[in-house]
């Protein structure tokens, strides 16, 4: 019977093929003929190799990229409560997965060459716990807020919001607590139960409530976690969310080259 890494990892390899295809498709073709149209007219000539470099593949300004791909002040204008949602869900991610990542690697991989047994059996696990548990929280509450919103407000949302892949986070998250919750009611004793502040007292209640097989359980809902974590993946760079990230770097790089100037054209054309 396959092991639940090793079935782990078949998902991985098959949710980056997906990803890697739908990036180059939707995200790096689309890149590329805007840098290709906003630089066909330079051929750089008399100027040295880095000149001409920076012509031809133009940095995207980074305060462009940071208000508007990360912080999406946009969205502020708005709503306070739309981009109240979004610091949670992009907060929330960022750190857990940056805290998931970490735990994974260090923890299966690293400790070999180096020695972080502090964050792998110290007290130092137990901040990290700490802090996926808060960061997953403020993910799963903004989460849920965008969810209720999306349905609530379908028409007007449906432009801006991807509901399957809200979704598919969602329950990415949800799973995520469930299989901590249920992993840690059939472990009672785990020293660092108190850094789960969330599932703890949930965690005792199923321990005390039900005597179910918990280990076998926590393994197939922490499968279920797995998949809906590669499936969401694998759907990114086919939702809406990398036109997201693509429309503001496409902004920041043609905003006064050739190709912004036609496409305020066909704007006022009304052709886009």
């Amino acid at each position: 019977m396959m092991d639940k890494f090793t079935f782990f990892w078949c998902l991985i390899i098959v949710a980056m093929t997906f990803f890697f295809i739908g990036v180059y498709k939707n995200f790096a073709v689309k890149i590329g003929y805007i840098l290709w149209v906003n630089n066909r007219r330079h051929n750089g000539e008399g100027l040295g190799w880095r000149e001409n470099l920076a012509l031809l593949m133009p940095l995207p300004n980074r305060r462009v990229v940071v208000d508007e791909a990360l912080l999406q002040r946009r969205i502020k204008n708005r709503s306070e409560f739309l981009w109240l949602r979004h610091l949670l869900i992009f907060s929330g991610f960022i750190v857990i997965f940056a805290l998931d990542l970490f735990l994974t690697f260090a923890g299966h991989y690293a400790h070999h060459y180096f020695h972080y047994e502090y964050f792998l059996s110290g007290p130092g696990k137990g901040v990290l716990k700490f802090g996926m548990e808060l960061s997953g929280a403020a993910l799963f509450i903004g989460l849920t807020m965008g969810v209720i919103h999306r349905i609530v407000y379908t028409k007007a949302e449906k432009t801006y919001v991807e509901l399957k892949l809200l979704l598919l986070l969602w329950l990415v998250t949800a799973t995520g607590f469930l299989a901590e919750g249920i992993r840690l009611a059939g472990q009672t004793d785990d020293l660092l139960i108190s850094s789960s502040f969330i599932m703890k007292p949930i965690a005792q209640w199923l321990g005390t409530s039900f005597s179910w097989n918990w280990q076998v359980l926590a393994d197939g809902v922490w499968c279920l976690h797995a998949t809906f974590a590669a499936a969401f993946f694998a759907y990114i760079p086919f939702s809406k969310f990398i036109h997201i990230l693509s429309a503001p770097l496409g902004r920041s790089i043609t905003q006064n080259g050739e190709y912004a100037y036609q496409k305020r054209q066909r704007i006022s054309e009304g052709l886009l």
